[in-house]
């Protein structure tokens, strides 16, 4: 039985760890173990990406160097020939952004969001076929304020304390739960100078 990745996301601050993970094949195979819930041999995540195996298991050892993915743990009679992979943690964090890593970032943030994109034109395009509770409880919001540095800070400590609170892990959810989407940015629009 494979160990449970960690509840926490693994937070990338080095910019090298933030350019390793800056690559489709890596996004892809991190997306199939966050999405499926599982664990992936190089040669099932080589399938995902569409690389060879062992292009695949350069790629798993340069994720795994910086904690991204990890080794699973397994009581299998399995022969060890290939071994099982899974994600470390819940997600990402760049926890400040690293210096040196702004176009790896932007990358993956835009991996991120087009995924995103795609999954609320989806949902939208579908959502006649969603229950009522869905149709009526599903969040789209869209604002700007003014914030100061001490508030900016507490909104991010909330929005994250509110995740933390309410999420289940995938070993753990109750009965009816599904999977949602909920992405949360913050970031400044104007520069300084424009601030009263």
């Amino acid at each position: 039985m494979p160990s449970e990745p960690d509840d926490e996301p693994v937070r990338l601050t080095d910019a090298r760890a933030i350019r390793a993970l800056a690559h489709p094949a890596r996004l892809a195979v991190i997306d199939a173990l966050r999405n499926q819930g599982r664990t992936l041999t190089a040669t099932e995540a080589a399938e995902v990406a569409g690389l060879s195996p062992s292009a695949m298991s350069y790629h798993l050892r340069a994720l795994a160097k910086w904690g991204i993915v990890r080794e699973a743990e397994s009581d299998d009679a399995s022969d060890g020939r290939e071994r099982r992979w899974q994600r470390a943690g819940a997600g990402f964090q760049f926890d400040p952004p690293a210096h040196g890593a702004e176009a790896a970032t932007a990358f993956i943030a835009s991996h991120y969001l087009d995924e995103t994109r795609a999954q609320l034109s989806h949902y939208l395009t579908n959502q006649a076929r969603e229950n009522d509770f869905w149709r009526e409880n599903a969040v789209m919001s869209y604002r700007e304020a003014w914030l100061t540095e001490e508030q900016a800070l507490e909104v991010g400590k909330l929005a994250g304390e509110l995740l933390e609170a309410k999420a289940s892990r995938d070993d753990n959810r109750p009965p009816g739960a599904r999977r949602v989407r909920m992405t949360f940015l913050m970031f400044p629009i104007d520069a300084p100078d424009d601030a009263n």
